[in-house]
């Protein structure tokens, strides 16, 4: 009797094989075989689940955003801490978890220029996840100020910020691998604290 395959599990063995070899050669460099040679399968048995390597690179990016947004999103959902306590949780995300990851975020980016050209699918599922993240921010700022544990200020050149913050901390992981981290983080913060409600004197 033959084996069933599961279609879906297949794909995410491909595209996590493929996540590894997009790292170490870049997206131009990466053939389908190289995929296919990590992923022990025949370059054949690659197109029977993937037109082509950009299709791969797409499953790797979204994939990939995906798990930031679902991050990000339980850190909002949280009760009983505050809307700055919540700012500082999303961005030591970008602070700890980004330093692993940041040289992946920037093979993404640098494709993002040539598929934006060439791929509306992905562009427009990228802008989405972005977005995403700036609206999580935007809601957080506002909810901070409708509650009073924020000061008074226009919520989305707020949030805009904070998350101009959150992306420059993603630049400065990939180029300084010896940065401190937490010294960052505390700095960080003490800007975060600086935007907490104050009662009138």
């Amino acid at each position: 009797m033959p084996k069933i395959v599961d279609v879906q599990e297949k794909k995410q063995e491909i595209y996590k094989s493929a996540t590894q070899v997009f790292l170490d050669k870049g997206y131009n460099n990466t053939t389908l075989l190289d995929i296919a040679k990590l992923c022990k399968m025949g370059r054949s048995t690659i197109y029977q689940y993937f037109k082509n390597k950009e299709e791969i690179f797409f499953e790797v990016s979204i994939s990939f955003f995906s798990e930031l947004v679902s991050n990000l999103d339980s850190i909002m959902l949280e009760e009983g801490i505050s809307s700055t306590e919540k700012i500082k949780k999303m961005l030591s995300i970008f602070i700890f978890d980004s330093k692993a990851d940041s040289q992946r975020f920037f093979q993404l980016a640098k494709v993002l220029m040539f598929l934006k050209e060439n791929n509306s699918v992905f562009e427009n599922k990228f802008k989405f996840f972005y977005l995403s993240v700036q609206d999580m921010f935007f809601q957080i700022v506002e909810s901070g100020i409708y509650n009073n544990e924020i000061q008074k200020c226009d919520a989305e050149s707020m949030s805009i910020a904070i998350f101009g913050l959150a992306q420059s901390i993603i630049l400065h992981t990939y180029v300084d691998t010896s940065r401190d981290n937490q010294k960052y983080f505390d700095s960080i913060c003490l800007m975060i604290d600086g935007i907490k409600f104050k009662e009138a004197l």
